[in-house]
This record gives C-alpha cells, sequence and structure tokens, in this order.
C-alpha cells in the first residue's frame, strides 16, 4: 500500500502564507477557540461517561482474572454456544451485575430497521454517499479517501435508507456496537453493517440510550455475543436482546443534556475549524489574482 508520510525534512520546505498581522491574530484565535470546544467536549462526554457507571456500580466493580475458567453442559445447551470465549469470567460477573440492575431489552425500546447492501457494481466515482461502518463513530461521521459512492437513482431508490437528524445507528458487523445519534443531514444511505434505531419508547432519551449502548456495561454484552467469530457479526436477535440499563427520568435526562452539550461543542468546533480553512483558501486565492 502507497505512504502517505512525509519526512521531516521535507515539512521545514513547505511554505506558510502570510498576511497581516490582525488577519492572522483573528484566524488564530478561531483556531485556538476550535480546539478548546474539542477539549470541552471530550471532558463532558467523559463526565456523561464516568456518572453513568457511577450510577451503575460500574466504579466499584472488580474484574477477576483467574487463569482458567468452566462452564457446565446444561449452560452450554442453554446458550447454545460452545466457544470457550462466551463463558469467561469477566462475561459471568457482568451479567451477574446487570441481574442487580432495573434493565429492559432493547426490543421493548426501539425496533430495528436494517440498511441495504448496494452491491460494488452500484459504486460510482461520485455521486451520495454509501455510508458503511467506517464512516462514523460515536462522535459523528467521519469521510475519507476509501469511501464508496452511488449514483443519484440508487439513492433514490433506498431512500428509506438514509439517515435523517435524530435517527439512531448502530453498528453490527466489523466494528460492532457503535451508536450514534444523528446531529447534522447527510446525503446517503446506510449499508448493511448498520442499523437505525426506530424508538418505541419516548421516555428514554436518544442520547441517553446512544450512551447506554456505548458505555462498558453494554459493550461488555456486545463483546459476549460475538465472541467465538472469525469475522465479527452482532445477529439480529442478539441485538434485540441487549439489557438496557433504566435510570431515573431525572438522571437519564441529565446524562443525555451532557451528551448533547457534548456534540454542540464538538459540532462548534469543527465548524470554526472548517471556516478558518475556508478563509485562508479566499485569502491566498485574492492574494495570487
Amino acid at each position: 500500500f502507497p505512504s502517505h508520510d512525509i519526512a521531516p525534512q521535507f515539512l521545514k520546505r513547505i511554505l506558510v502564507p502570510r498576511f497581516e498581522y490582525d488577519i492572522e491574530e483573528q484566524i488564530s484565535e478561531d483556531v485556538l477557540k476550535a480546539y478548546r470546544l474539542r477539549q470541552q467536549s471530550q471532558t463532558l462526554y467523559k463526565e456523561a461517561e464516568e456518572l453513568l457507571e457511577k450510577e451503575l456500580g460500574l466504579d466499584s466493580l472488580e474484574f477477576e482474572k483467574p487463569r482458567s475458567y468452566t462452564a457446565k453442559l446444561s449452560e452450554v445447551y442453554s446458550h447454545n454456544r460452545c466457544d470457550a470465549d462466551f463463558y469467561q469470567t469477566k462475561f459471568r460477573q457482568i451479567a451477574e451485575h446487570i441481574n442487580t440492575l432495573e434493565t429492559l431489552p432493547l426490543r421493548k425500546i426501539a425496533m430495528i430497521q436494517k440498511g441495504f447492501e448496494v452491491g460494488t457494481n452500484a459504486y460510482v466515482d461520485s455521486g451520495k454517499l454509501f455510508i458503511r461502518v467506517s464512516n462514523f463513530t460515536k462522535n459523528g461521521f467521519s469521510q475519507g479517501g476509501s469511501d464508496k459512492y452511488i449514483s443519484d437513482t440508487t439513492y433514490a431508490k433506498h431512500i428509506t435508507n438514509k439517515p435523517n437528524i435524530g435517527d439512531i445507528l448502530l453498528t453490527k458487523d466489523g466494528t460492532v456496537g457503535v451508536c450514534y445519534v444523528v446531529d447534522s443531514d447527510i446525503e446517503g444511505i446506510i449499508s448493511s453493517g448498520i442499523v437505525k434505531l426506530l424508538p418505541l419508547n419516548e421516555t428514554i432519551p436518544k442520547e441517553y440510550l446512544s450512551l447506554a449502548i456505548n458505555s462498558k456495561l453494554c459493550q461488555m454484552q456486545i463483546q459476549r455475543d460475538c465472541s467465538g467469530a472469525l469475522i465479527v457479526h452482532w445477529k439480529p436477535e442478539d441485538i434485540r436482546n441487549l439489557k438496557i440499563p433504566i435510570l431515573s427520568d431525572e438522571t437519564m435526562n441529565s446524562l443525555a443534556n451532557m451528551a448533547t452539550q457534548s456534540k454542540q461543542a464538538l459540532k462548534q468546533s469543527k465548524q470554526l475549524l472548517e471556516d478558518a480553512k475556508v478563509k485562508v483558501e479566499a485569502l491566498i486565492e485574492e492574494a495570487t489574482r
């Protein structure tokens, strides 16, 4: 594969455009503000994660690391799983801890709508984005050189798979268990490795549900479901049975607000950096006329 690294000696030769002091100072302030907002976003989300873990008692839960573990034949039959990873001690511990909490299976909170696989023959050089698992994280969409695109015709045909603002997306293949509430419009459709969660219970905030699924409590359930496989795939039935912790309305709303504030700060940060980039490009273009 071609390398995209650049040797340090070449970095020294890059010409940096200079402008009037006031202009440079304003651009610098905008960039610094963007970095501060990004840090604020990370801090807010981390605080929300830590508060959730504390509410769930995970902060005081110590996982054992035995040299060996066993499973009864009855367990193998009841779970219909014979892979050793499924019976790891840490998974037993988290399952026992979950039984002490109030939870609901995901199927009682949301319906699952699977994305669509258009096939490689439908890819075009440019057009609407074909959103794959690699295109988003718990912090939002990301795009890069390996993105795939589909035609306007294919996009229109599968428009029901377009992620709209407020939709909850969840990955089920490859990097499984990544959950994200869409907060910006994007023209594209989701692949079959991603599902939409369509809420059935409006009393559970979307951002709380996303935070809970991304938490250690749910991630360990997902790891157990997907253990023992060479190609990681989270089965729809296991997705529906994922146990979601339910807290008081006040606590869930508070955590949801923190997650929302984190996303807003990150969004502002990205916009400031984009505006600064556009401003510099405009200044360079003007200077070369």
